[in-house]
This record gives structure tokens, sequence and C-alpha cells, in this order.
């Protein structure tokens, strides 16, 4: 079965990183929004790392060998733009010879789901930029801070392998994912690990989680017009 893992599921340093990105008292400051985020990316990159793939190699010091451990590849880390820019900069930072992708993904115009007993609106996700590495046969970190309904990082991972090739594994790391979005991953997605700063479990009618943090790349950068 593939990993569902939360920074949360057990007491840590994480719950303070995510309630500084929560509070709405502390989320005015940009460049401390930006740092948590990517205090995040560092704890979350330092978790996917032990499941990766390491090979056994004996090390010369000054004083004699040492047997130990290094990775196999580096993942290729693919961030979606904007608001997953600082995220990526943690994992930039710990898996520093990556190769690295981009794209750019955002909601397109809302509509009423009329079918929808919650009273929803729908929407499709417009991909208007992409530069990317060979895909075929690597391991894919995909890096969005929010996981709302899954739908940005399921189109993305869907294009991205037909263009690029298939890859190996897929991580798909964020700050906070709604229930629904991870089932929805799991759905479409049924082979990729999911790692997660927090877990909510609501959406609103326009498919913000809630109580979520707002709108990460707003916070980031500020308001878009």
């Amino acid at each position: 079965m593939n990993t569902v893992f939360s920074l949360t599921e057990s007491s840590s340093l994480a719950h303070y990183f995510m309630s500084n990105l929560r509070d709405t008292n502390l989320q005015a400051h940009k460049g401390n929004f930006r740092q948590n985020l990517k205090k995040i990316g560092y704890l979350l990159a330092y978790e996917i790392s032990k499941k990766l793939d390491y090979q056994d190699i004996t090390l010369q010091t000054g004083l004699g060998a040492k047997q130990t451990k290094k990775l196999t590849e580096f993942p290729v880390l693919i961030p979606i733009l904007r608001a997953g820019l600082p995220l990526y900069e943690g994992f930039a930072e710990f898996f520093e010879q990556s190769d690295s992708g981009f794209v750019g993904a955002y909601r397109g115009e809302y509509k009423q789901d009329l079918q929808n007993k919650l009273n929803q609106y729908d929407f499709d996700i417009d991909l208007l930029y992409t530069a990317c590495p060979n895909l075929e046969n690597k391991t894919v970190i995909l890096i969005d801070p929010m996981l709302a309904t899954g739908k940005s990082l399921i189109k993305t991972y869907q294009e991205l392998s037909k263009q690029k090739g298939m890859p190996k594994e897929l991580h798909i790391a964020s700050v906070i994912a709604s229930e629904e979005g991870i089932k929805n991953v799991q759905t479409e997605l049924p082979k990729a690990n999911l790692w997660i700063g927090d877990i909510d479990e609501k959406l609103d009618k326009k498919s913000y989680i809630v109580p979520g943090l707002g709108d990460a790349g707003d916070l980031s950068f500020g308001e878009k017009v």
C-alpha cells in the first residue's frame, strides 16, 4: 500500500511551523510566511528521503575508511507555480543535485455544479506553462502547498507523463490537504505517495480547504490583480 504521511500525526516541531502558517496575526509578514513554508519543505523532504533508494559506499576520511550510504539517484523536483516556490526551496536545499521542472497551473472560471448536493462550484485546471526534464523511469516529487480537490496535481502529472515520459515513482508533497483531495488523488493516481504537513476535513463551496490557511500564493507574494 502506498504511503499517506502527515507531519502532525505525532508531536513535533512541525506543529509550531504549521501554527505560524495558519495564524492570521502572523500572516501579514510575507517573508516569515515563505520561511515557514520552506521549513515544512525541509521536514517533508527528510521524510521522503527515508523511502528513496540508496547504495552502500566506502568513504575515506583523514583517519580511515567509513561504510556509509548515498542516494542511488536524486529525485526530480516539480513545483506548481507560484505558490509552490517557497515549499520547493526547502526541497531544493535538501536534494541539492536534483533536476527541477516548473509548471504553471491555476483554477479556471468557476461554474455552479447543479448536480452537487453541497451546492459547490466546479472548475477546470488550466496549464499555461511547463518547463521540465525527461521523466522516463525517474523518481518525481510534485510540490504544491494546498491539496484541495487534487485536480491540479492530477492534471499536472497526467500531462507531464504524456509529454516527458512515465516516472517510475511519484511522491506528492503538500503543506495542507483535504480528506476529499487525498481520496481523489488515491483514486486517480493510485501509485502516488502522499506527504502532507497537516490534514483538514472540509472544503467550502469554491473548494478551498477549511480551516486551511488562505491563499498560499497571495500570502507569499501579494494578491493577484
